[in-house]
């Protein structure tokens, strides 16, 4: 089951390009939450172009799509909205002949560009939203709080870790400087 459903039939695009742009209902952006783990989705817009190249054969998708999802922040632990955008770019084809295969992915030309087999001849414009979404997504998000607990030194101790431990050498720089370490005693 397709999270977003959205699909196109190819046989729709012989009269010329096509537009799909919609927001996701929030039964759907639920549905993309527990797909990419995530606190809550609440809302996902797309806006696509889809036409025919002029090799008849292959379809080219492009466009914008975003999300705003709530995410638990990697460094306070606590909840914020998070957007998250992507731009699309994909090539499609019903010729077998035409797709590249995951073989040629592993010896991947930087020049060669993928063009994905489409199955009875229909394009699954949710799923590629979905797909750009997960690859677009910040696998440490940070809420905008998160730089000021990194950056806030603890009281009397020096910096403090995102976990809340002082480093572990921390004060010794200025005990140095202000002469309170133990100083060596020598035997003169």
């Amino acid at each position: 089951m397709t999270e977003v459903t959205e699909v196109l039939g190819l046989d729709r695009l012989q009269s010329g390009p096509r537009r799909q742009a919609r927001t996701a209902t929030p039964e759907e952006c639920a549905a993309v939450a527990a797909r990419l783990g995530l606190n809550a989705v609440k809302a996902i817009s797309f806006d696509l172009e889809i036409s025919q190249t002029p090799d008849r054969d292959v379809y080219e998708v492009i466009g914008q799509t975003s999300m705003t999802a709530e995410r638990t922040c990697s460094v306070t632990n606590d909840p914020f909205d998070d957007i998250t955008q992507a731009a699309i770019q994909e090539l499609f084809t019903p010729n077998p002949k035409k797709a590249t295969s995951d073989e040629d992915d592993i010896e991947a030309d930087m020049d060669v560009v993928d063009i994905e087999l489409v199955e009875n001849d229909i394009i699954d414009l949710g799923d590629l939203v979905v797909q750009y979404l997960a690859m677009e997504l910040d696998q440490s998000p940070r809420s905008p709080e998160a730089a000021a607990v990194v950056a806030a030194p603890a009281p009397n101790d020096g910096p403090v870790l995102a976990v809340g431990r002082t480093l572990p050498f921390a004060g010794l720089a200025d005990m140095l400087r202000n002469g309170k370490g133990d100083e060596p005693k020598g035997d003169g």
